[in-house]
């Protein structure tokens, strides 16, 4: 996404609604974007994202397991990753 795009009063006002509604966001990188101006609308840092998905959803129930004990994935199955354990 380049920034006239992340920045577009229509993107921001949907955004503020799915936050409402409980949906997360990993804000935007700023700096150089592939259409050759500077902004916000990069992908964050892998790590950045990485970081947020541990700390935000490690151990803890997601929709899957909330509505179902059948179905998977969900954070806390019986898998060899640390991820999810």
């Amino acid at each position: 996404m380049n920034t006239n795009m992340y920045t577009n009063p229509i993107v921001q006002k949907n955004m503020e609604y799915l936050k409402e509604l409980g949906y997360e966001f990993i804000d935007p990188g700023t700096g150089m974007l592939a259409c050759q101006t500077y902004g916000p609308g990069r992908m964050a840092e892998p790590k950045e994202i990485v970081d947020y998905i541990l700390d935000n959803f490690t151990n803890k129930k997601t929709i899957w397991q909330k509505n179902s004990s059948n179905c998977w994935p969900y954070y806390g199955a019986n898998r060899s990753s640390k991820v999810y354990n």
